[in-house]
């Protein structure tokens, strides 16, 4: 992939991100569960064309170093889970909703985040470095896929009116602590595993105060 086209992948991301967010919930204002629908309906169609332009299967990428991965992961997760908890309580749902929760919201909606905000801009910088391992260029690509994902976050959240002001601070801290978990295993799993456990967090904590899980709209 050359760097043209990984530049034009990562401004995509960002496009369609941001129209993902203010098309479903700040211009038609649909609840979470739908907008979480949409959200995978075309956020995973502009993912998929991503991962197919990538050199190389998508297994051997999502595969590579995931033991690493899964213990970066994991402590990733419970160390913004303690954010989570952090913000005020609403009653979580229970039985088959508080199910349905989990596995939509936290583990899809989780899922989705993590390709999208941390896993793909970072792929599109590496695959189009392709000079040896040497420190500072590995220092440089570090930088350059932070800074990828960062626009990626800002961009998406951006189409939420709650983010539209100093409120934008938390997810990009929190996304680059799970886009530097990603840089620093080598593995996709980190933030993927790191975003779930976020997301399921947030939905015992309380969707409707919890801010990982936009939309949230005024009574």
């Amino acid at each position: 992939m050359s760097k043209l086209h990984a530049g034009l992948w990562i401004l995509t991301l960002g496009i369609v991100g941001f129209a993902i967010s203010w098309l479903f919930s700040d211009l038609f204002t649909l609840y979470r569960s739908t907008v979480v629908l949409a959200y995978l309906f075309v956020g995973g169609a502009v993912l998929i064309g991503f991962f197919r332009s990538v050199p190389g299967r998508f297994r051997e990428h999502l595969m590579q170093h995931w033991p690493a991965g899964l213990l970066v992961g994991l402590a990733l997760g419970a160390l913004l889970s303690v954010t989570v908890v952090a913000q005020p309580s609403s009653p979580a749902p229970s039985g088959r909703d508080l199910a349905w929760a989990l596995v939509w919201v936290g583990v899809v909606y989780g899922l989705l985040d993590a390709f999208l905000l941390n896993i793909a801009p970072v792929v599109a910088v590496t695959a189009s470095d392709h000079g040896s391992g040497r420190l500072s260029r590995r220092l440089r690509q570090g930088s350059l896929a932070l800074a990828a994902s960062a626009f990626v976050t800002a961009a998406y959240h951006l189409g939420y009116s709650e983010f539209r002001g100093s409120q934008l601070r938390q997810p990009l801290i929190g996304n680059a602590i799970l886009t530097a978990g990603y840089i620093v295993s080598g593995s996709m799993v980190a933030p993927l595993i790191g975003h779930v456990i976020m997301h399921g967090a947030s939905v015992l904590h309380g969707m409707e105060t919890t801010t990982q899980l936009p939309p949230h709209y005024p009574p």
